[in-house]
């Protein structure tokens, strides 16, 4: 199975700079985009409508969405303050995403989207969102 998880801080209709936030913040993210700008994943030719900064592990073989979550939440937790004062200082939307793909010949009946207390006390601390995502291939 693959799982793609990641952490994204943005907000609609505001061309903020983004790029400064990995400095101010000491992360490397996988993904920036200002409002009204070409979304930069893949061949997307959509513009953005929000200005946006992400941070995650791309689609990768895997076991559990709860180990991904901990390994993305390992580096941004570190710097909650700061993502909280970014958030309030712009009225950020914090969000973090889970996807899991079963695959073509998926021998998986039921999908363990176990998460530890731990993890959800975490995304709790960084006043973040959480969804999960399911794909059949």
């Amino acid at each position: 199975m693959k799982f793609e998880t990641l952490f994204t801080l943005d907000v609609e209709g505001l061309e903020l700079d983004v790029e400064s936030w990995s400095e101010y913040l000491g992360l490397t993210p996988l993904e920036v985009c200002r409002f009204g700008q070409k979304i930069p994943a893949g061949n997307s030719r959509s513009i953005s409508l929000s200005s946006y900064w992400t941070i995650g592990i791309k689609k990768i073989e895997g076991h559990s969405i709860n180990s991904q979550l901990s390994e993305v939440l390992d580096l941004v937790h570190p710097v909650r303050a700061k993502i909280k004062e970014l958030s309030d200082k712009y009225s950020l939307d914090a969000g973090c995403a889970s996807f899991a793909w079963l695959g073509e010949d998926s021998e998986y009946s039921d999908v363990d989207l176990y998460i530890e207390h731990e993890n959800i006390k975490r995304l709790a601390e960084l006043g973040c969102d959480f969804a999960i995502n399911v794909y059949d291939q």
